[in-house]
């Protein structure tokens, strides 16, 4: 989780809240640190949301979330009947979406093929901005533009990148809204940007950004054919550790509309 100018935000993954190690806070302009930063451990195959909670209240806001530099949706919160937002996926109708997926960076040899990679490859960006949430609003589709395949001697360090399992609709409505920077200086300095740079657990630990795996993990990625181990002596759970679910929400990449979470 990363936590910063009274917001958290953090990725959950087939029901688990992901790690985020060595966060950092980054200037954005000389005197303004409104950038936190840190690395996540990404598994290719697995599906993930987003989430970002206000921890004040008592204003609008709304998330604008990029991925691999590509609008991925946004999210509103009032700061009073709701204060936390999640975006599960790239919303393709109104009760419709595509989860984010971990997927395994495409690479081709042949040198007419590949396409550059894109500066925010290995990047997911949540912005969030002050705003004035408006009225309703209907749905309207916006392309989600994944990395295409990267030319191996291009593909700088990265091996994954973010693309769209297949379709699954809302379990219930939510109602769409539109919404509008609160102020002009709103419009053109957010309060915060949160960075999750994403890269494979093993490339994390060569580097020394994450700690040896756990045993529990060891003993999963390496089984004794030996031993069989009863259940509870490799499953291990943190006592601190609180239960994580989507939130079912509904979001799109328009820079004037927003879903809002319901109760």
């Amino acid at each position: 989780m990363l936590t910063h100018q009274g917001f958290s935000a953090w990725i959950v993954s087939e029901g688990k809240r992901l790690e985020t190690f060595k966060p950092e806070i980054e200037d954005l302009e000389e005197g303004e640190d409104k950038v936190m930063s840190g690395w996540t451990p990404s598994e290719a195959g697995k599906k993930f949301s987003v989430h970002w909670r206000d921890n004040k209240g008592g204003m609008e806001t709304v998330g604008c979330l990029f991925i691999d530099g590509s609008p991925a949706g946004e999210g509103a919160i009032d700061g009073r009947t709701w204060k936390s937002q999640s975006l599960p996926g790239h919303f393709v109708s109104e009760d419709e979406f595509r989860p984010f997926q971990f997927s395994k960076l495409q690479v081709t040899n042949d040198e007419s093929a590949g396409t550059a990679p894109s500066d925010e490859l290995g990047e997911i960006i949540l912005i969030i901005r002050r705003c004035i949430i408006g009225g309703p609003s209907s749905f309207k589709q916006e392309s989600f533009g994944e990395q295409g395949p990267v030319h191996e001697k291009a593909k700088k360090g990265h091996f994954h990148q973010i693309t769209l399992a297949d379709s699954k609709e809302l379990s219930c409505h939510k109602p769409w809204h539109t919404w509008r920077p609160y102020s002009e200086e709103d419009a053109k300095a957010p309060l915060v940007f949160f960075v999750f740079n994403y890269r494979p657990w093993d490339l994390l630990q060569k580097e020394g950004v994450t700690p040896r795996r756990s045993l529990r993990h060891r003993i999963k990625a390496e089984p004794n054919p030996h031993r069989v181990l009863d259940e509870a002596e490799v499953v291990i759970k943190r006592e601190d550790e609180e239960p994580v679910g989507e939130t079912g929400i509904r979001a799109e990449s328009s820079p004037n509309r927003v879903l809002e979470q319901g109760g």
